[in-house]
């Protein structure tokens, strides 16, 4: 269902994960839904796994405006080269679906590699984002 807040529209939190061969227009897909979106990004995996994890400098609004955003495009899954990064991404996704925001998701990557590098990583945030995939 649909919820109406002051201003803006919630829906429940929703991942979207477009995954294909390289070239099949999963990126371009993605950036369809961010010109049409009223308030949304579009960053690469690989952006958000770089990103420094210290508050005392602006990388903190960075990270903010992806965790608040209301539609997020996430290019790329799999790019960010480190458990570190993957880590990063995971926690951004748990963030944006605990606050009720749409995040769509492109990645090359085969099922069971994406469980073994983001979900067998961390067994606590495994369960909380797979019980979020069963309810969509």
């Amino acid at each position: 269902g649909v919820e109406v807040c002051p201003g803006r529209w919630r829906y429940p939190g929703t991942l979207v994960v477009l995954a294909g061969a390289v070239g099949s227009g999963k990126s371009t897909a993605a950036g369809v839904f961010v010109v049409r979106a009223r308030a949304a990004l579009q960053v690469t995996a690989a952006e958000v796994g770089h990103l420094p994890d210290s508050d005392w400098s602006d990388h903190h609004v960075l990270r903010r405006r992806w965790e608040e955003v209301e539609f997020l495009a996430l290019d790329d899954l799999d790019t960010e080269c480190a458990a570190r990064a993957a880590r990063r991404v995971l926690t951004l996704l748990h963030a944006r679906y605990n606050a009720r925001l749409v995040t769509v998701i492109s990645t090359n990557i085969p099922y069971e590699q994406f469980v073994a590098t983001y979900l067998d990583t961390d067994p606590v945030m495994r369960d909380r984002l797979l019980s979020r995939l069963d309810q969509i």
